[in-house]
């Protein structure tokens, strides 16, 4: 919890090996709280993350330059579950904007903003020479599970909106905005099973995408299912397969979803822009300079991929982020509840999570 407003300066990911860890960013005082400069690992389960504004970008200063993630979860070594990101904004990441590896499984994005990674940048592939453009959104690799992408944004990213190899994913209600290469990729690793949900999603295309259907479904085991259902993008015809590029064969075709998210209807694609451009994101209420900018350009379908924080004079830097926002540093004292793990009022959430819920920025 925070009783303090304003950025916080990284040079190194901040990392959760312990479970049980809530990141409210909703605590903080008007316009909340920035991490700059790095990312955030979770290898930890029972672990929730709300209300909080992630930049990583492209100082000399900071993670590994083929690693620099908004959000990475992954553990070598363990299981992390039970994973929730839940209203953050994701910004000036240089090789995903977040990243499920290894045997992670039962995590979820939702109500979250995630735009202007920065592509001809800084990223150098482990072994490599040189740096490589890779302004990539979300990928969820073989290994993980039940991932779930909810009532989020998605803009600007050259791919990867998300690359999807998990058995399990729920992707609905997103919008993705000018995606560059592909788009929403679903695919398969070393015969790793993909049993896939999309529905209700938009796609709108913008100055950088190419064009193609918005879905692709690459070559994957037989018992491998996807379900397509009210997607909206260019191209679409009364067929919902109509926005995907299927290369796995007809047997992947699913007639009702593989899998759905427990206690999640999904909502009909009408409207969806304006609904989620009015919430979504790290403090609706108080956004910093990035995501004013990332709103306004998926909503007036403006704007393009970016490769610089910040202009620096050469011509790669031309297409950049507008600079570091700043943040105001105010403070304010909380008042924990009274018999903060009893449940006064009955209703299944102990006073400490009903305080939580109270805060709504």
């Amino acid at each position: 919890m925070f009783e303090v407003s304003g950025v916080i300066e990284r040079t190194r990911d901040l990392e959760i090996w312990d479970p049980y860890i809530t990141i409210a960013g909703q605590t903080a005082p008007s316009p909340g709280i920035s991490i700059h400069g790095a990312g955030l690992r979770i290898a930890a389960s029972d672990v929730l993350v709300s209300h909080l504004r992630i930049r990583v970008g492209d100082r000399s200063a900071g993670p590994a330059v083929h690693s620099r993630d908004a959000i990475r979860i992954s553990n070598r070594d363990g299981e992390p579950r039970r994973i929730v990101i839940d209203h953050c904004s994701l910004a000036f990441s240089s090789d995903e904007m977040a990243s499920i590896w290894y045997r992670a499984g039962d995590v979820t994005f939702i109500d979250t903003l995630m735009g202007m990674p920065l592509h001809d940048s800084i990223h150098v592939d482990e072994g490599a020479s040189g740096p490589a453009p890779h302004g990539f959104g979300p990928i969820f690799g073989q290994e993980s599970d039940r991932v779930a992408l909810l009532r989020s944004v998605l803009a600007h990213h050259h791919g990867r909106n998300p690359l999807s190899r998990t058995d399990g994913l729920v992707m609905a209600n997103n919008v993705v905005y000018d995606w560059g290469n592909v788009v929403t990729n679903l695919a398969s690793t070393r015969g790793s099973v993909n049993r896939s949900t999309v529905v209700g999603n938009v796609y709108i295309p913008g100055r950088d995408s190419v064009s193609r259907p918005p879905i692709l479904v690459n070559s994957m085991p037989s018992s491998s299912r996807v379900y397509l259902a009210d997607n909206v993008g260019p191209g679409m015809t009364s067929d919902p397969w109509s926005l995907a590029d299927n290369r796995a064969g007809s047997f992947v075709v699913a007639s009702s979803p593989p899998v759905t998210y427990a206690g999640y209807a999904p909502r009909p694609s009408a409207g969806l822009r304006a609904d989620l451009l009015a919430t979504v994101g790290a403090w609706p209420s108080a956004r910093d300079a990035v995501d004013q900018r990332i709103a306004r350009e998926v909503e007036m379908e403006t704007g393009g991929i970016i490769n610089c924080v910040s202009a620096d004079g050469s011509s790669r830097c031309r297409e950049n982020g507008g600079g570091w926002p700043t943040l105001a540093e105010n403070t304010r004292a909380l008042s924990l509840p009274a018999r903060p793990h009893d449940d006064d009022d009955g209703d299944g959430y102990t006073n400490l999570e009903a305080w939580l819920f109270a805060f709504t920025p």
